[in-house]
């Protein structure tokens, strides 16, 4: 992972306490397609990792250009195809060890929305983030490394996931 920076004075005003008080999307729907076509026998089982059944998160998404808000990068990210996710983890979320198989044309950058905190877990490879602050932002420079996330701390967790698609 490289770090970029710190860009919490770019983010529109108000928008960690509203992802911070709103309810988000509660996922994985272990109901949907990808759950169910056969990627082995346990139907909670996908690319390379167990899910619970009562294990959930939940998310903000903002494809192009739908989210509540604005969110900022240090990159001109809004010319590809692309995905803003707003991942909040409350004290017991998490997201096993996996593998999000993906191309060569696709890049991912990562915020912490919250300061961190003892139990906070961001794993990519053999990188585990920690003593971050609040709006430190990070370039996944291998975007097919397993990865996991959990929150085992006492305080809400929250990371913003840009995904971009075609960047040559």
């Amino acid at each position: 992972m490289e770090y970029l920076g710190n860009f919490l004075d770019k983010q529109p005003e108000g928008c960690i306490e509203h992802f911070l008080n709103t309810k988000g999307k509660v996922v994985p729907d272990l109901n949907i397609d990808c759950f169910q076509q056969g990627f082995s026998e346990d139907p909670y089982h996908h690319e390379g990792f167990y899910m619970h059944p009562n294990q959930n998160w939940e998310v903000f998404e903002h494809v192009s250009n739908n989210l509540d808000y604005d969110m900022y990068f240090p990159l001109d990210f809004k010319q590809y195809e692309h995905e803003v996710q707003i991942i909040k983890m409350l004290p017991g979320n998490y997201l096993p060890s996996h593998r999000d198989p993906m191309s060569d044309t696709t890049h991912r950058y990562v915020m912490a929305l919250s300061d961190y905190e003892i139990g906070h877990v961001l794993i990519w490879g053999n990188d585990f983030l920690q003593n971050y602050k609040k709006g430190d932002t990070w370039k996944i420079t291998d975007i097919n490394l397993w990865h996991a996330s959990g929150n085992l701390g006492y305080t809400t967790r929250l990371f913003a996931h840009l995904t971009m698609w075609g960047v040559r």
